[in-house]
């Protein structure tokens, strides 16, 4: 059996399978803080405001997605299939849009200009 190595730049699968999904569902990829791994055949490091970890593609082409959820002190740790792995990034933008709207309306009522 072959040695198997880190994914390449060019056959880095699982990072451009999460960037398909990431297009398909109009989630912008820079609104999330994350880097591309080469672990196995490639994949994300991610922090946002809730979820932090990793998601990247096996040498047995599934997904293993190994986040924590930082607020609720839980961690999810297991293989998906990629229709999982869409319904888990489309929760995390959620869970990130979310945020994003509350801390905007708290700044704007407690910082608003006064009259």
């Amino acid at each position: 059996m072959d040695k198997k190595t880190v994914a390449s730049v060019e056959t880095d699968y699982g990072f451009k399978g999460i960037l398909d999904i990431l297009s398909k569902h109009n989630i912008n990829y820079d609104s999330w803080i994350a880097r591309q791994i080469h672990k196995e055949r490639g994949g994300i490091e991610l922090y946002t405001p809730h979820v932090e970890g990793e998601i990247y593609l096996s040498w047995g082409d599934i997904y293993l997605v190994d986040i924590q959820f930082v607020t609720q002190n839980a961690e999810f740790k297991s293989a998906v299939s990629i229709t999982e792995l869409e319904d888990i990034v489309i929760q995390i933008e959620e869970m990130r849009k979310d945020y994003v709207t509350k801390m905007s309306k708290s700044l704007k009522n407690n910082y608003n200009e006064e009259e």
